[in-house]
């Protein structure tokens, strides 16, 4: 099985390079599985489903974002009640220029880490550049504090051709106050937005679906469904936090020719 994620290049090279790759699967007998948020077309003659596997959220119009309005109710609510907590802000750091900061990044790594089953061990490798001071400053760490305490950090990476940031790791403790993580979102989008930025991304969110497909492939789809009604697969709270913004929700697809098996 082989399985494409995120595609970065020009978009009129994208459906001749999904062919050439998927020439190289038929040829070396490996399944050719491709996540996107678009249908493909028929490739090398061969038709493709396109199965529900996850949603993509993004805040496209950061100019025109507020907190205004009876949309934003629920935001609006918990970002006011966090900054009521005491004397809150969020700024950036940048990585390297506080050791005694960094240190305090890597407790809330460590809190949050304590918390889960499973940590991807990527989340070891950030933490371990943010305390030497080596991660790629393409990435932009945001901290919110509450009366000087470090409650959360969140890391931002650009999208590709300057299309704006995305939301890529988020850490937080335990007892961070109701709205910590909505506080510090809408500081960053304000701070890009400032910085000339038009979209901000929330990030994919796995196992959860806009709505159904015409053209999904029902063995996957019944897999899916059953790990969704187990909640083994099934991240529906994360899409209900990032749907507060307001984003465009689009389904991401998992794309395999109708007749892969």
């Amino acid at each position: 099985i082989l399985l494409v994620y995120g595609y970065t290049g020009p978009e009129d090279q994208f459906l001749p390079l999904a062919e050439q790759l998927y020439r190289y699967c038929d040829a070396n007998g490996l399944q050719f599985n491709l996540f996107v948020e678009n249908r493909l077309p028929a490739l090398c003659g061969k038709a493709f489903s396109a199965t529900p596997f996850g949603v993509m959220q993004r805040v496209v119009d950061l100019p025109s974002f507020t907190l205004e309005g009876q949309k934003m109710r629920r935001l609006r609510y918990l970002v006011s009640k966090f900054a009521n907590v005491g004397s809150c802000r969020t700024q950036e750091y940048i990585c390297g220029s506080e050791p005694k900061t960094a240190e305090a990044i890597a407790a809330i790594i460590d809190q949050w880490c304590a918390s889960r089953t499973m940590v991807n061990p990527l989340i070891h490798i950030v933490k371990d550049e943010i305390l030497a001071g080596t991660l790629d400053r393409e990435h932009r760490l945001f901290l919110t504090y509450v009366d000087d305490v470090l409650q959360n950090a969140i890391l931002v990476s650009p999208m590709a051709a300057g299309a704006g940031y995305l939301m890529d790791l988020e850490f937080y403790g335990p007892d961070m106050p109701l709205g910590g993580l909505e506080f510090a979102i809408v500081n960053i989008i304000q701070t890009l937005r400032n910085d000339g930025c038009k979209t901000f991304s929330l990030g994919g969110t796995y196992g959860c679906k806009l709505g159904d497909s015409h053209d999904a492939d029902p063995a996957i789809e019944s897999i899916l469904e059953d790990l969704r009604q187990q909640n083994i697969f099934n991240d529906a709270g994360n899409l209900q936090f990032k749907n507060k913004f307001r984003p465009e929700s689009k389904d991401i697809f998992l794309c395999r020719a109708v007749d892969a098996g």
